[in-house]
């Protein structure tokens, strides 16, 4: 388990959220605690926001997941962006 917070920075431009990855595990589970946007997906070579909706969850698979499916469920590349005034 782990658990990310991000508190607002006034220079959301000159700081690294969480860079570009895909999660290694099977499944990741993110709970949406309230309306502050960052998470973002990338598809087709483009970036794309996760609207957030306060207490739903974004379910993710993961690497280990894809290799199991042999590529039927794939792995989401994602990153998040720090926001200058929200946590």
């Amino acid at each position: 388990m782990s658990l990310h917070h991000y508190p607002p920075c006034r220079l959301p431009d000159k700081v690294i959220g969480i860079t570009s990855h895909t999660d290694g595990l099977s499944l990741t589970v993110l709970l949406q605690v309230d309306d502050t946007p960052g998470l973002q997906i990338k598809k087709d070579g483009r970036w794309f926001p996760v609207r957030p909706r306060q207490g739903t969850f974004i379910i993710n698979v993961a690497n280990i997941l894809e290799v199991l499916t042999n590529g039927a469920y794939r792995s989401v590349e994602h990153r998040v962006l720090i926001h200058a005034r929200k946590s």
